[in-house]
C-alpha cells in the first residue's frame, strides 16, 4: 500500500477531517471525524467525558468562533490568547490553558498556541497544522478511555485526560530539541570546512542561539502554566492526590528538559565559540603568512628598484660619455670645416698659371689664410650651436649627480 493509499484509508491523516471526537459513555467508547466542530454535539450530550480535537488556521480569527460553537465564552479565549507562551484561566464553570506547541525545522523554531478548554464533561483542544502532534492520541483515544477507572468522578476522569494530552504535547516539544541538536552537529561540521563563508557561519550561530532561546522561553511558559494548574484549585480539576501527583510529575519532566536545554545551550555555545576561536586563529595565521609573503615581495621589489637605479646611473654615465664623444666629434667637425675654406683658398691661389705671387705677397696671403680659418670656424660653431646640435655637458653632469 503506497503513501497516498494509506492517507486515503487512514482518517487521522485525511486533510478533510479537521475535527476528531472521542467519548466515554456508560455503554463504552466511541469516536468519529467531522469537518464541523458542532457536528459532535449529539455525542457529547450522552458522554461521561468527551475529547474534541479541532484544527484551525488562524487563532485570532477562528479560535473564539469555534470555541463559541461549543458554548465556551469569548472572554475566556481572549484572556488565554494574551500570552502565547503560556497562560491559565479559571472562570469556575469553564477553564482553559494555553500551552506552547513547538515546531522546529533545524534552527527555524516556530512556537504556536495550543488551547485546552474544559467545561462540564468536555475537553476541547484547538491548534493549527501539524495534525501529527496528536496522531497517536487520536488513534488510541478509545483504548485510553476504556482503561480509565469507571468508578472515578467526572472531574477526575477529565483531569486524567487533561494530563494525558499535556504529556503528549510535552513529548512532542521535547523531540524538537533533538532536531536542533542534529542541526548544531551540522553547523560544527561546517566550521571545519576551510571554504565556508564567514558571514554564513555568523548567521547560523545567531540562528542557533535564537532557536534555543525561543525553545527555552516556550518551556518556561509550559512550566508556569503547569504550576498555575497545580495550585489553581479549579472546581473542574480533580483534588485527588494521586491525580495531582501526575501534574507534579509533568512539572518535573518539564524542569528536567529545561535543565537539559540550558546545559545543551551552554555546551553548544562554548563549543561553537571554541571552534570559532580556532577558526579565527587560522584566519589570523593565514593573514600573517600573507603579510610575510607581501613583505618578501616588497623586499624583492626594493632590490629590483635598487638594481634599476644602478642601471639608470650607468645609463646616465654612458649617455654623458657618449655626449662628450659627440661633443669632441662636433668640435673636430667644426675645426675640419674651419680648414676647408682656407684650404680651398690656398688651392685656388696655388695655380701659378693664373696667380703670380712675389715675396711681398706673403704677408697678406698668410693673413688671409688665418682670417678665413678663424672666421669660418666661428661661423660654423655659431651655426651648429644655434640649431642645437651640440650636447649640453652641464645637464649631463647634473643627471649623473
Amino acid at each position: 500500500m503506497n503513501h497516498e493509499t494509506h492517507i486515503k484509508f487512514d482518517p487521522i491523516l485525511n486533510e478533510n477531517n479537521r475535527g476528531f471526537c472521542a467519548v466515554l459513555t456508560e455503554k463504552g467508547t466511541q469516536s468519529s471525524y467531522s469537518t464541523k466542530i458542532d457536528g459532535f454535539t449529539p455525542l457529547i450530550d450522552q458522554a461521561t467525558i468527551a475529547w474534541i480535537d479541532y484544527i484551525i488556521e488562524d487563532f485570532e480569527k477562528e479560535a473564539t468562533e469555534f470555541a463559541a460553537k461549543l458554548s465556551f465564552s469569548e472572554p475566556l479565549i481572549k484572556r488565554l490568547l494574551l500570552d502565547v507562551r503560556g497562560s491559565y484561566e479559571d472562570l469556575d464553570t469553564e477553564m482553559g490553558l494555553l500551552l506552547p506547541a513547538i515546531h522546529a525545522d533545524g534552527f527555524d523554531v516556530n512556537v504556536e498556541p495550543l488551547l485546552i478548554l474544559l467545561r462540564g464533561n468536555l475537553l476541547l483542544t484547538l491548534h493549527t497544522r501539524k495534525r501529527s502532534r496528536f496522531y497517536q492520541m487520536r488513534r488510541y483515544a478509545e483504548t485510553y478511555f476504556k482503561k480509565l477507572p469507571k468508578e472515578m468522578k467526572t472531574e477526575d476522569l477529565l483531569t486524567l485526560l487533561l494530563i494525558r494530552i499535556i504529556d503528549e504535547n510535552n513529548s512532542w516539544n521535547f523531540k524538537q530539541l533533538q532536531e536542533m541538536d542534529e542541526r548544531s552537529d551540522d553547523l560544527t561540521m561546517d566550521l571545519k570546512d576551510d571554504n565556508i563563508i564567514h558571514t554564513h557561519i555568523g548567521d547560523q550561530i545567531y540562528q542557533q542561539k535564537h532557536a534555543l532561546l525561543s525553545y527555552l522561553s516556550a518551556l518556561w511558559g509550559t512550566a508556569d502554566t503547569l504550576s498555575s494548574l497545580r495550585y489553581g484549585d479549579a472546581d473542574l480539576i480533580s483534588d485527588a492526590p494521586l491525580v495531582l501527583d501526575k501534574i507534579v510529575l509533568l512539572q518535573s519532566e518539564v524542569h528536567q528538559q529545561l535543565s537539559l536545554a540550558e546545559h545543551l545551550s551552554e555546551v553548544l555555545a562554548s563549543g561553537l565559540e571554541c571552534l570559532q576561536s580556532i577558526y579565527n586563529n587560522q584566519l589570523q595565521d593565514r593573514n600573517n603568512q600573507l603579510q610575510d609573503r607581501n613583505n618578501q615581495l616588497q623586499d624583492l621589489n626594493n632590490n629590483l628598484q635598487s638594481r634599476n637605479n644602478i642601471l639608470s646611473e650607468r645609463n646616465n654615465q654612458l649617455t654623458a660619455t657618449n655626449n662628450r664623444i659627440t661633443l669632441l666629434g662636433a668640435f673636430l667637425a667644426i675645426l675640419g670645416a674651419g680648414f676647408v675654406v682656407p684650404n680651398t683658398i690656398a688651392t685656388v691661389f696655388s695655380q701659378t698659371n693664373i696667380f703670380l705671387f712675389s715675396p711681398k705677397d706673403m704677408s697678406w696671403y698668410v693673413a688671409l689664410i688665418l682670417a678665413s680659418t678663424v672666421v669660418t670656424t666661428v661661423l660654423v660653431y655659431w651655426w651648429v650651436r644655434r640649431i642645437g646640435l651640440l650636447p649640453n655637458i652641464a645637464d649631463d653632469e647634473k643627471t649623473i649627480k
